[in-house]
Order: structure tokens, then C-alpha cells, then sequence
């Protein structure tokens, strides 16, 4: 109690914590470093075996003292802890030594590069820095009478909650891009979460009743964050531009809020990749990448995780 976590992180955020528990995506320790708390996830891997990750946090809290710490929560099926920073990290607490590697051994939950907008540009500034192409966009959607709105997750749209809705543009979304999704259970809990703390909501771009786009963005102390996006593969609908325009009322929102940035999450590097369509679309409202630091990962079982690893790889090719 008197203890607070950090607040300039979502992923370390009570918020977090508490969609991570009632999505069933991991357990979650509070680990006390000083006057702060450190939000710790176990992820479940294969067959009981899991990892641990510390997700966005301030590197100034990872001391040796802190890290040395946290191996009483450890279990006897931990392979390793992963630790992915806020920053770059150039103080000299960091405890380098201690870990072995600075690559995941399974996978990155944020991505390295992300797209970061100045909310604190004025709203016509903000609009005229836009690429053209992305200004046009937002022009087009609106003279093309699509329009947009927050809704909650159990709001009905037809037959159906707007939620089950939003899952099936994103089962068109994954499938068109070539990524995959968590199931509707995950975002209902992720939804009410945010709806409960007044951290954010289920925006919609419709046109004519017909759902256009649609998106989950979190507001969590200076930051607007993009989570999670869906559009129609309707060639028709998709000339309309929506998706434009329902990013630029989750931006205003974040104005609204007094955030400071608006995150749009990952992006390639260099245009290339899984992420590329994506990246293009982003950086069309003329953000500036940030390039966050590589993760971290200290060992704990080497030869079990080794093991494991062989088996994925092989599992991967039979697929």
C-alpha cells in the first residue's frame, strides 16, 4: 500500500495486470524495487514449461540487487527471464552481466521499432504534418460520408455485440495481412477492462449501418496507444478510407485526454517485411520511429530450453 507502479508504462501499469489475469495470458507478480512495483508475466510455452518476461519498464529499475531478487518467484519449469526495456539503456545499474542473451529465445512482445506522434502540436499543426496522401485520406472518408464513434463492447450492431463484430473484420484483417489473432473471449476482457478503468474504448468508422473499421486504443497516463486495428477487404468499402479516418478521432481523443504522445506500435524497420503494409499506412500521419533497445534474457534452464527450441523449430517445418 503507498506503493505505486510505474506509470508511464501501460505494460507495467495496474490496467495491464488486470487484463492479463482476466484474459488468462499469463500470471502476474508485483515485485517491490524501492518505491516501485515491477509488473512480472509467466507465459505459458509447451508442456508446463513457461517464460518470464518484464515487459516496458524503466531500465533504471533493473539493478542487480532487483534482478537477484526476483529468482525466489522463479519456478522449477522457468526457462528463462526476459526483460524488455523502455529506453536505451545508458545508465550503469543495468546488471549487463547477468544476462546471457539479447535476442528472444521464442518471440518479442513489443515490437523494436515504433511510431511515436507529438499530441502536444496543435490539433491544425498535427493535421497539416500529416503526409498529403494521409490528409487526403481523412478528407476523402468524411466528404464519402463515413463517420465514427466509441461504443461499448456489448453495444449491439445487428444480430451480434459490436465486439463480435470488430473480431470478424479482424478475422478478415489477419487473414488479407497474414497475421494471426486472440480469440473473442481475449478482446471482450481486454475491452470491458479498459471500459472499466475510463481507459479507452472499441472505436467504429461506419457508413450506411455497415461497419467499416474498426479499433482498441488504450489511453494510460501521458500516452494514446493504437492496440489493435480492423478493417473490411471489401474493395468498395475499403475506397472509402475509414481506417484514416478513425485513426485521426482516436489521435483527437488522445488531444482531448491531454496525452502527450500517441503510439502506434510496431513498424518495420525499413519498409520491408510482414509489417510493411502496415508501416506504410502509419507513417502516411508523419510520426517519428523510435528504436527502443534490445531485449534482454537471462537463462535459467539452458539445456531444457535448448530442448525446447529444437522441438519448435521441427514442429515448424511439418506444418
Amino acid at each position: 500500500e503507498g506503493i505505486s507502479m510505474n506509470k508511464e508504462s501501460f505494460w507495467q501499469s495496474p490496467l495491464w495486470a488486470e487484463i492479463l489475469i482476466k484474459t488468462g495470458q499469463a500470471e502476474v507478480f508485483l515485485c517491490e524495487n524501492g518505491e516501485n512495483r515491477v509488473c512480472i508475466e509467466r507465459r505459458a510455452l509447451w508442456n508446463g514449461y513457461s517464460g518470464l518476461y518484464i515487459l516496458w519498464v524503466e531500465s533504471s529499475l533493473i539493478t542487480r540487487e532487483f534482478v537477484l531478487s526476483i529468482k525466489h518467484i522463479t519456478g522449477p519449469k522457468d526457462l528463462f527471464l526476459q526483460i524488455e526495456p523502455l529506453e536505451h539503456c545508458d545508465n550503469h545499474a543495468f546488471p549487463f552481466d547477468l544476462f546471457q542473451k539479447n535476442r528472444a529465445p521464442f518471440r518479442r512482445f513489443i515490437e523494436p521499432v515504433t511510431a511515436l506522434l507529438d499530441l502536444t502540436t496543435p490539433e491544425e499543426e498535427l493535421m497539416a504534418n500529416f503526409a498529403e496522401k494521409g490528409r487526403y485520406n481523412i478528407r476523402l472518408a468524411t466528404k464519402r460520408w463515413v463517420t465514427t464513434r466509441w461504443v461499448k463492447w456489448s453495444d449491439i450492431y445487428g444480430q451480434k455485440t459490436y465486439t463480435e463484430a470488430f473480431f470478424d473484420l479482424l478475422d478478415e484483417t489477419t487473414k488479407r495481412d497474414g497475421f494471426a489473432h486472440n480469440s473473442l473471449i481475449y478482446y471482450q476482457h481486454f475491452i470491458q477492462t479498459l471500459e472499466a478503468h475510463q481507459a479507452g474504448w472499441l472505436l467504429i468508422a461506419e457508413k450506411d449501418d455497415a461497419l467499416h473499421a474498426a479499433g482498441i486504443f488504450a489511453y494510460w497516463g501521458d500516452a494514446a496507444i493504437y492496440y489493435y486495428g480492423a478493417s473490411s477487404s471489401d474493395t468498395n468499402i475499403r475506397r472509402d478510407m475509414a481506417t484514416y479516418l478513425l485513426q485521426w478521432e482516436a489521435i483527437r481523443e488522445g488531444i482531448r485526454r491531454k496525452c502527450t504522445m500517441y503510439d502506434f506500435l510496431g513498424i518495420s524497420a525499413d519498409g520491408k517485411g510482414k509489417l510493411a503494409g502496415v508501416t506504410e499506412f502509419k507513417l502516411r500521419f508523419n510520426p517519428e520511429k523510435k528504436y527502443w533497445m534490445s531485449e534482454r534474457v537471462m537463462i535459467l534452464k539452458p539445456l531444457t530450453l535448448f530442448l525446447l527450441q529444437c522441438m519448435s523449430r521441427i514442429r515448424k517445418l511439418f506444418r
